[in-house]
């Protein structure tokens, strides 16, 4: 078991220095609280390059559901060497030396803490990060996404138009420390608590999101002394018991948001919102930025423009039969015949039923793109269960890869890596590595980068008697791509070298050692 916990708490630092006995867990010298520094064992930014051992013994870590910000991972150090040992990683042995190390202190820490939160004395607690996640706004997109009805998130604040609930949440939360907004589904109840979040972000307030309403705690704001505000979507969720004890931790420097589906029962601290006012707001606005909109409108639909002869994007309303409409309420397609908003998980699944029909090569990028993002979002049906309903139809699709798609299944084989780690090796093992090997000779120009990534991802959990076999099955192709590299090609060759190197890295280097008039010539011609 692993206990997530900010580096940064002022509770953990004095528990930390109070249980190793004011010194430095490396050196062995006295440390001053003040200038002690909390080292990472296991660095948040390591270095990529490491040995077998290390590499094994991370993966038995992930399998074990490893944190790299918990208090396992934490050791008390003097300034020097924290600074002197950087981003670089211990040996295997050292590394289980260091957290064997630290396992007998984490029951006095704890100790230590709970003591701490019990007296009168202020400290600084940061949010915690397993349940509150902070929202920085710092990216901001254009229209697209709210034209196409995708749910709007932080980075829509600013294009997005405000209605005037977002004036009287801000005043609201002036006067009292938290509020609730109700509308109906798909009326603006996200983008507006967002803008209202914006506002407070730009006058200096850190501003966070629940990750989940299942592992929401009313305690796990209670120590922070930030100025802080707690967004909670979809608080329809929670217990009306959780609510009001959420509610009671709220203060001057740490204000809640709620947003809720509308209920039959409006409360005196609730703002509300409807449909009606959303389209007319919508509607609005949209006239108003109509030089803008058309433009990303005409990508979908060519018959939409301002020139003559073109649908005026006022006039374009989507016109459904009623038969249709039963139909695609009946599928949950849609959410009623009054009101065709489409409920996105549902029409996600029909989107990628459509595509296992059916994929071509833009087609499988584009759904790998989407089941890496929701892979392990909190529904049953998300991108893990569609992979583990196809995962033949995936195996044979990385079997028969190409440049196009060697990239995008490499990412999709990396989140697949973060998340499962057992899952990865499960899956690489049924590959057939002679035929991913034919896909990428019979290519005419291979793009190298993209197979090196590909093949480097696919190898990471595989142990090494395993990815020595697939190393040595490599040589044919290389020796085939340095038959025809040139200065032209050689960048793209080194890195499909430089990602599979630990794989075959006697063969490799020698490999490297023939290109080297290659090499010569590239950089002669590079700087001249």
């Amino acid at each position: 078991m692993f206990h997530p916990y900010r580096k940064d708490s002022s509770y953990l630092r004095a528990a930390i220095f109070k249980s190793y006995k004011e010194k430095c867990a490396y050196c062995g010298r006295t440390i001053q609280q003040r200038d002690m520094h909390i080292d990472h064992i296991i660095p948040s930014n390591r270095q990529e390059k490491i040995d077998d051992e290390v590499r094994d013994y991370l993966i038995e870590l992930q399998e074990k559901g490893f944190v790299v910000d918990s208090i396992e991972n934490y050791l008390p150090s003097y300034p020097a060497c924290n600074i002197g040992k950087t981003n670089r990683i211990f040996t295997s042995s050292n590394l289980r030396f260091y957290h064997e190390k630290v396992r007998g202190h984490i029951a006095e820490i704890l100790k230590i803490i709970e003591g701490l939160k019990e007296t009168k004395e202020t400290f600084y607690e940061p949010v915690y990060t397993g349940i509150w996640e902070e929202i920085d706004f710092s990216y901001q997109r254009d229209l697209s996404h709210a034209i196409m009805g995708y749910r709007l998130t932080p980075a829509d604040v600013e294009v997005c138009p405000r209605f005037p609930q977002v004036e009287k949440i801000k005043k609201l939360l002036s006067i009292v420390d938290y509020t609730v907004i109700e509308g109906e589904t798909g009326c603006g109840k996200s983008i507006s608590i967002y803008q209202a979040a914006y506002d407070f972000y730009q006058d200096g307030w850190r501003v966070y999101q629940c990750k989940e309403t299942e592992t929401i705690d009313s305690k796990s704001i209670r120590d922070n002394t930030e100025l802080s505000l707690y967004i909670i979507d979809d608080a329809q969720q929670l217990s009306e018991k959780l609510v009001d004890a959420l509610k009671k931790q709220a203060r001057p420097n740490a204000k809640i948001l709620f947003a809720k589906t509308i209920s039959s029962v409006v409360k005196q601290d609730t703002i509300l919102l409807s449909n009606k006012e959303a389209v007319e707001l919508i509607y609005s606005d949209f006239v108003k930025k109509k030089e803008e909109i058309v433009p990303i409108v005409h990508k979908f639909d060519k018959s939409i423009g301002m020139n003559f002869l073109d649908h005026p994007i006022e006039r374009h309303s989507l016109i459904w039969s009623k038969e249709d409409l039963r139909h695609l309420v009946d599928r949950m397609i849609v959410l009623s015949e009054d009101d065709v908003r489409i409920v996105h998980m549902e029409s996600a699944k029909i989107i990628i039923a459509l595509f296992f029909k059916g994929s071509s090569e833009s087609k499988k990028q584009v759904l790998l793109s989407f089941i890496e993002k929701v892979f392990d979002t909190p529904y049953e049906k998300n991108g893990k269960y569609f992979f583990l309903q196809h995962k033949k139809i995936f195996l044979e699709w990385i079997q028969n890869a190409d440049s196009e798609t060697a990239y995008a299944y490499s990412r999709f084989i990396n989140t697949l890596i973060n998340t499962d780690i057992k899952l990865h090796r499960e899956f690489v093992r049924q590959i057939n590595w002679t035929r991913l090997q034919e896909s990428m000779i019979q290519e005419n120009k291979s793009n190298l980068y993209s197979w090196g990534k590909l093949y480097n991802r696919l190898l990471y959990s595989l142990p090494k008697k395993e990815y020595l076999s697939v190393g040595k099955m490599l040589e044919n192709a290389i020796e085939k791509f340095c038959d025809s590299v040139s200065v032209l090609n050689i960048e793209d060759l080194t890195c499909f070298l430089c990602s599979v190197m630990h794989i075959n890295s006697d063969y490799i280097h020698k490999t490297v050692e023939k290109l080297i008039p290659i090499y010569a010539t590239y950089f002669k011609k590079d700087m001249s």
